[in-house]
């Protein structure tokens, strides 16, 4: 609610009244058919999927942001006001489209390879991402044109932070950045290949969690480390030691065992 609360303030105070409420109906929209698709799957809301339904209210603004900067470009150009949101809309859409996509493949494999909780988070993330193009692309184009009817927007002005125009060509650029990304991206694949299921916690590989709440400098995670590994498991099991944030003088041990291993 709060991040909800915070998003419609903003868009409001930096993109005026009547186009910020336009881009909170498109959020109310989303939040609406994202908790109506979930009672109808019966979905449990974890925190996973609550967390997952504050990332889709920031892509609808990020697509909102996207559209609204392209209108104002376009209302700087003299295009009639009719014809800057059609143009606005239509050049806005590759990168609304391209950023949405590649968030629902990564829900996609959350939702394939992950268990529990995490597969809430991705479903709650799949379906908001749905909806938040619905709600950007169709339901806010919409009510531009309504508000465009009705003589509500004769004079639309958004705040302008950064006057000065910069003119950077990114795209002179896109040969030795293109080269980067895909060598980090080649070096991921290695790693993650050599590595194997190593590289997967407990929420891809399921299992159990023991949590022990101990005196710092009682016994050290290495000790308890030691124990383990003396006994018969049919899976690895991993010892680590977590800081208590509310209490300085104590530590939290944590035994991850994964699935199938010997009681």
């Amino acid at each position: 609610v709060l991040a909800l609360v915070l998003l419609m303030l903003y868009m409001c105070a930096f993109y005026g009244v009547i186009p910020g409420l336009i881009a909170d109906g498109a959020l109310v929209v989303n939040i609406f058919f994202t908790m109506g698709i979930l009672a109808s799957f019966q979905a449990v809301l974890t925190l996973p999927g609550i967390a997952g339904m504050v990332l889709t209210l920031g892509m609808a603004v990020d697509a909102n942001v996207l559209i609204y900067e392209r209108l104002r470009e376009e209302k700087e150009m003299g295009r009639p006001f009719r014809v800057a949101i059609r143009n606005s809309f239509d050049k806005a859409f590759s990168a609304i489209f391209d950023s949405n996509i590649t968030s629902l493949i990564t829900a996609v494999i959350l939702y394939w390879m992950a268990t529990g909780t995490i597969k809430g988070f991705a479903v709650t993330l799949t379906v908001g991402v749905i909806t938040s193009m619905i709600g950007a692309i169709l339901v806010t184009r919409v009510l531009f044109y309504w508000a465009d009817t009705v003589g509500m927007m004769k004079d639309l002005k958004f705040l302008n932070l950064f006057k000065k125009k910069t003119n950077i060509d990114f795209m002179s650029q896109k040969i030795w950045s293109c080269s980067l990304s895909a060598i980090l991206l080649m070096i991921c694949i290695v790693f993650g290949a050599v590595k194997g299921k190593d590289c997967l916690g407990m929420d891809f590989t399921g299992g159990s969690s023991i949590s022990y709440l101990v005196n710092k400098g009682d016994i050290s995670f290495r000790e308890v480390e030691g124990v383990v590994n003396k006994l018969s498991l049919t899976q690895k099991a991993t010892v680590q030691e977590v800081a208590e944030s509310t209490d300085s003088s104590k530590v939290n041990i944590l035994i991850n065992f994964s699935d199938h291993a010997q009681d």
